[in-house]
């Protein structure tokens, strides 16, 4: 299947590709639940500040 230095570097970069979207993916999630996190506690005190 691999023959050359030209299909192991290809290979290479496919496979570093893959990881660097698979981590940006994650680290885009975890941020948009740290965003939800700090929302949640900031909205329920204004509401609860608006109520009283």
């Amino acid at each position: 299947m691999l023959e050359g230095p030209s299909m192991v570097g290809k290979v290479r970069t496919v496979i570093g590709l893959l990881k660097l979207c698979i981590y940006v993916r994650g680290f885009a999630l975890a941020s948009l639940q740290a965003i939800k996190l700090f929302k949640d506690p900031i909205s329920r005190m204004r509401g609860e500040l608006s109520s009283t």
